[in-house]
């Protein structure tokens, strides 16, 4: 048996294509149908015949993280029904078989106990395929795929964990390189190069065809070029997919995309409006379209009248003007961005949207994650949620944690996938989470573990949560007195003085929605450790009802955490609530229903950001009581004067983000901006994020 030292650096990317070129290499393909080819060109029949001897050798090539791994859990993933011993002796075998076919050089050992491939002698397209995204080449990425993960293999007598690792897989490689894909679009696109963006949306449909977000970026993407007959047979290729594969209709934002496009009479550059609009004829009625117009919000009394405030068009003299249109997060069509009315309009624009666009891939859009801002105030950090397919109708829990840096209007910005130590807690959504500013650390309680059940209860911290300085590490949080019982759907907050962590209601991931009061006290500010305390307010001025899905903000001056509207057991509320001795420190804790002028509209899932020094809450989209979601800013001011604060709507420059319902949003005190991350758009998530300057007034 050869023993090799240790693996070539395979961070090194163009170091190891170089040293690939200098000798005969191995051609494994895993992507499509499985093709196996020697060093003199030809298949190697013989392995390809023994089904697990190649997912053997796929595990040691594809599997990650990419290096050596241990026998014994490869024995326990291949041949779960015998015992260690004669699962060692098989994959022996196994491994004999392969050297025989291969050549002695392919597999690597170290110790008695880890093996792996040598990536200098055996290609692997995955690899190729990781590689080449990596280094920012994503239509090269794209000639690497030709098919799903170990396509239609199936081998008898494993285990469900290998199963699973082969459907992950699967999810992971196409979400991976449809993020690049789109990345690489939207890199193009600021470049004016058209051209290249359509080639990268269309691979990205290509890779994803029931992707709606894709598909839509392409429609707006062949728009904007001028090819509005491709965009429509792109839209009706979608209907016909989404009909025949899932008995269902494009969505309302796809549908408003393709109606306006059908009522466009010219697309008009925003520099040209002035000299263009003067000599502007009325426009020619469009064709009735057969496109359903479906349900919009109501237009606030802040939005222009001339303005759609969901995709940027507006009308001048009959012409309509595509000032950008915001797809899945990204900005595809690009002139000014300000459409603001005149000075003396009382629409006029008063705060500035722009999308933070980062290079290189993005984590995959997902359902009930959570984020925190770092206190660098340049990071956020992405936690867990529900990773949803919308080809395959399926969704699967993540723990990931994710960081993107850059968050300045002119940054380079970027995600990171973090590699935190310790025991990660189990993957999950809609859990609480919340940051401890001083000394960078998450906080996480909660959740559901399953898409109805299991609802969580435990609590967990993350040291080092910016990667700043340190790696990050979870911890277990260790408590003592009564615990919670398990719920999800809660906003978790932190009064940072009194090193505790309080939240409202929520719901039992089936249907009971309760309004009961919990605090953490932290022992010290390890928050390692602590005790859980149910809080008994005063209710003689009355009590919010059970809610989940509400906006929650906490005033740490005055010791009250603010509640707004949110699902009270089934009905979209508008109320708004304080809790007086929120902590449960400094006197008896007790509710009283928040008055302000004006009432908002009754919103669940509202994304929510309160600043301390203005005493201002400013509140984001949600879903209205017809289920539809907003995109609409909200800033209620005056929090300090009981009985003063004001409900008002905030008009904001083009292009805004998608409407969308469960995103986390937070105050940046070094621009006083309020910066928005992720949510979702009935069931597709986002992982982008957005930043609205002006709108607090310092």
């Amino acid at each position: 048996m050869l023993t090799h030292g240790r693996l070539p650096a395979v961070g090194v990317n163009a170091s190891l294509r170089f040293q690939r070129a200098t000798v005969a290499v191995i051609r494994l393909r895993l992507l499509g149908s499985v093709d196996l080819v020697g060093r003199d060109g030809q298949p190697l029949e013989t392995a390809l015949r023994r089904s697990k001897v190649v997912t053997v050798l796929a595990y040691l090539a594809a599997a990650r993280p990419r290096g050596f791994h241990r026998r014994d859990k490869i024995a326990a993933l291949f041949w779960p029904g015998l015992d260690a011993e004669r699962a060692r002796a098989a994959l022996r075998v196994t491994l004999t078989r392969l050297r025989n076919d291969l050549g002695d050089d392919v597999i690597l050992t170290r110790s008695a106990d880890e093996i792996a491939t040598d990536p200098l002698r055996l290609w692997c397209d995955v690899a190729a395929l990781d590689e080449a995204i990596r280094d920012g080449r994503a239509l090269e990425a794209a000639t690497h795929f030709r098919g799903d993960f170990l396509d239609g293999v199936h081998v008898k007598g494993t285990s469900d964990e290998l199963e699973h690792w082969i459907d992950a897989e699967r999810t992971y490689v196409r979400s991976e390189l449809l993020g690049a894909l789109l990345a690489e679009s939207e890199r193009a696109e600021r470049r004016g190069d058209r051209v290249a963006t359509t080639t990268a949306l269309r691979r990205a449909v290509e890779i994803a065809p029931s992707n709606e977000p894709a598909n839509r970026r392409l429609i707006v993407s062949l728009a904007a070029a001028g090819d509005h007959g491709g965009a429509l047979h792109a839209y009706e290729v979608l209907t016909r997919r989404l009909a025949r594969d899932f008995q269902a209709a494009p969505s309302a934002e796809t549908q408003l995309v393709v109606r306006d496009l059908r009522t466009i009479a010219t697309f008009v550059d925003e520099d040209d409006i002035d000299s263009r609009a003067t000599h502007a004829t009325p426009a020619t009625p469009a064709a009735p379209s057969s496109v359903p117009a479906p349900q919009r919000p109501a237009r606030t009394s802040d939005a222009p009248a001339s303005v759609n405030r969901r995709h940027g068009f507006r009308r001048v003299a009959g012409v309509t003007v595509a000032a950008g249109i915001v797809v899945s997060g990204a900005m595809v069509v690009h002139a000014r961005s300000t459409l603001s009315a005149s000075p003396s309009s009382p629409s006029a624009v008063a705060a500035h949207w722009f999308g933070v666009i980062p290079a290189g891939p993005n984590p995959m859009g997902r359902l009930g994650g959570r984020s925190i801002l770092d206190s660098t105030r340049e990071g956020i950090v992405l936690f867990g949620g529900a990773l949803y397919s919308g080809e395959a109708k399926t969704s699967q829990l993540t723990n990931d944690l994710w960081r993107l840096r850059g968050l300045r209007a002119g940054e380079s910005a970027r995600w990171v996938r973090l590699a935190p130590t310790g025991d990660a807690p189990p993957p999950r959504w809609l859990f609480g989470m919340t940051y401890d500013a001083a000394h960078d650390r998450a906080i996480i309680h909660g959740g559901s573990r399953g898409f109805t059940s299991p609802c969580a209860n435990d609590t967990w911290v993350l040291d080092h949560a910016s990667g700043v300085g340190a790696a990050p590490a979870w911890k277990h949080v260790a408590t003592a007195g009564q615990l919670p019982p398990p719920r999800a759907d809660i906003r978790l907050v932190y009064a940072a003085a009194a090193r505790r962590a309080i939240f409202v209601g929520g719901h039992d991931c089936v249907n009971e929605y309760t309004r009961d009061v919990w605090v953490l006290a932290f022992d010290d500010s390890t928050l390692h450790s602590g005790r859980w305390l149910m809080l008994n307010p005063d209710t003689s001025a009355g009590s919010p009802p059970h809610r989940a899905s509400y906006s929650a903000a906490y005033d740490a001056a005055a010791n009250r955490l603010f509640v707004f509207g949110g699902n009270a057991s089934g009905k979209v509320s508008s109320e708004f609530w304080v809790l007086d001795h929120a902590n449960g420190l400094g006197g008896q804790p007790s509710w009283r229903p928040y008055r302000c002028d004006r009432t908002p509209p009754a919103l669940v899932n509202t994304a929510a950001a309160f600043d301390s020094v203005t005493h201002t809450w400013v509140l984001f989209g949600g879903s209205d009581s017809s289920g539809y979601e907003r995109r609409d800013v909200w800033r209620v001011t005056n929090l300090d004067r009981r009985n003063a604060c004001r409900w008002e709507t905030v008009a904001t420059s083009e292009p805004t983000p998608n409407a969308r319902g469960d995103a986390s949003a937070f105050v940046d005190t070094r621009t006083n901006g309020f910066v928005l991350q992720g949510g979702r758009y009935q069931d597709t998530g986002f992982s982008d994020a957005w930043v609205l300057s002006g709108v607090f007034r310092r």
